[in-house]
Parts: structure tokens; sequence; C-alpha cells
């Protein structure tokens, strides 16, 4: 009978050494995948007080809905400013400017980032209250092999049929 305990024990001990090792697997740490393909929209601000970490996925959750674009196909992140320095102006400054450079593909059409643009726009105004006329959308649209990652020079090749467009200067909706 105690042979069979000591069986039992083993085992036992065999199986809790197999979960602790997936657990020490599973919690390691997750490094996020950018993809070359995938806009990035880096939106900068003075401290607004808000938790911006809600305020993107409200971003993402509209600009999926405006543009058709998968949630999963666009990467946000917010930074903040310590202060503006603008020479033209005599004070520094006080109103809630809002800068976003938007990050895209360069085979995007000029139409797919305009609706991103607009989508953004209105999207910060709703979910921050910082009127739409002191949000700065810049995009920035690569041309092919303009673009390092995952430690190579991607190629348009790499992720469409081979297709190239080339960047614009000037977007107009």
């Amino acid at each position: 009978m105690f042979a069979l305990g000591v069986s039992k024990m083993k085992m036992l001990f065999s199986l809790l050494v197999v979960l602790c090792v997936l657990v020490i697997v599973l919690a390691g740490p997750v490094q996020a995948e950018i993809d070359a393909k995938d806009p990035m929209v880096k939106i900068t601000s003075l401290p607004l007080g808000l938790n911006v970490n809600e305020i993107m996925v409200k971003l993402s959750d509209d600009v999926s809905r405006d543009t058709g674009i998968a949630k999963n196909m666009i990467t946000y992140y917010w930074q903040t400013f310590d202060a503006i320095y603008c020479p033209s102006s005599k004070e520094p400054a006080k109103t809630n400017i809002i800068f976003v450079d938007l990050y895209a593909p360069g085979f995007l059409s000029d139409k797919e980032v305009g609706a991103v643009m607009v989508s953004l726009a209105n999207s910060i105004e709703k979910h921050t209250k910082v009127a739409k006329e002191f949000v700065f959308i810049q995009a920035h649209v690569a041309k092919a092999e303009h673009v390092y990652i995952s430690g190579k020079m991607a190629k348009w090749s790499d992720f469409t049929s081979g297709e190239k467009k080339d960047a614009v200067d000037n977007i107009t909706i």
C-alpha cells in the first residue's frame, strides 16, 4: 500500500513540475509585434488629465467602424510634451493642442489615408473634448523600401502583389 502512495506522489510531483514550467513559459514577457503593413498612429499632447489608454481604445473602435480597417491593423500610442514653445506667441501654450502622426504604408490609397485622418479628428474631439481646430494630423506615407522593420528593409512585394504606390505630398478630401 505504501508503494502505491509513493507512485501517486511521483505522478503528482511530475504533474506539478510540468504545470510550473507551463506557467513560467506563459508568464514570460510578451512582445508586441509591429508589422510594416500596419498603419501606426502617434498622438502627442500636453498632459490632458485623461485616461489615454481608454481613449486609444475608443479611437480604435471609431476608426475601425468609420473606415472598415480592422482594429488589429492599426497600432496607437500616446506621448506627452513637457511644454510647447512657440516663438510667435508671447505666452506659453495654454490651449490643448493635439498632434497626430499617421504612419501609413505606401500602398494605402489617398482616400483610405484621408478617411483615417478624418475619423481620428472626429474621434479625438469626441473623446478628449479638444476641438478639431486644435487637432493637427500629418500623414507620413512611406515610399517603397523606406521602411526598416524586423531587422531588414521592407519591400512592397513582402506585403502586396508587388504593386507600388508613390507617396503623395498633400492629401485632400
